[in-house]
């Protein structure tokens, strides 16, 4: 990377270790599912692989019916805190290799480009990877929210449009008739 900008033969090796990674999901995925069953019994091996695939299937019932009523069904579904994991996990192993930063941004954007997928692919799991592919991008290219330059109703106003665009806002209930 020369300038902090990436090369173009760096930017065609990220983009063919994906394509090469997208072709090949079905045996990743499946490789994934077997490591995660390996070594544990049934049950954990069924929540761990919700944990990090979104397979909710095979996870009994008790065991779901147990998140809820503990308020972390949340957990069972692959999100927004899987893509943070993910970069959370990613960005001291890649600077081990001596990677400097805007580099290890690029990767765990092919990263998450990767696990979307693998995951399943579902609406919160392909939202939650858009929103952390533009938090990354936005912090290659410099680009910072400042506060400050904005009122705090601005703010709001841009906070719920965003929110609303990708559907994370939950819509108005219909009123009920009182009785």
């Amino acid at each position: 990377m020369r300038g902090g900008r990436p090369s173009a033969v760096v930017v065609l090796g990220m983009v063919l270790v994906v394509a090469l990674a997208l072709g090949h999901r079905d045996q990743i995925r499946s490789r994934a599912e077997q490591a995660l069953g390996n070594g544990m019994p049934a049950r954990e091996a069924a929540l761990a692989r919700g944990f990090v695939l979104g397979e909710d299937e095979r996870i009994d019932a008790t065991t779901v019916e147990d998140f809820r009523r503990a308020g972390l069904s949340h957990l069972l579904a692959v999100s927004g805190q899987n893509v943070a994991l993910l970069a959370l996990l990613a960005m001291p192993l890649l600077a081990l290799f001596g990677m400097p930063l805007r580099a290890r941004l690029l990767w765990i954007v092919a990263a998450i480009a990767v696990y979307v997928p693998l995951a399943g692919g579902g609406p919160s799991i392909v939202r939650a990877g858009v929103m952390g592919a533009l938090t990354l991008l936005a912090t290659f290219s410099g680009r910072m929210f400042a506060s400050s330059r904005c009122s705090p109703a601005t703010e709001k106003q841009w906070s719920t449009t965003i929110a609303n665009a990708v559907g994370m806002m939950p819509r108005p209930a219909k009123p009920r008739a009182i009785q």
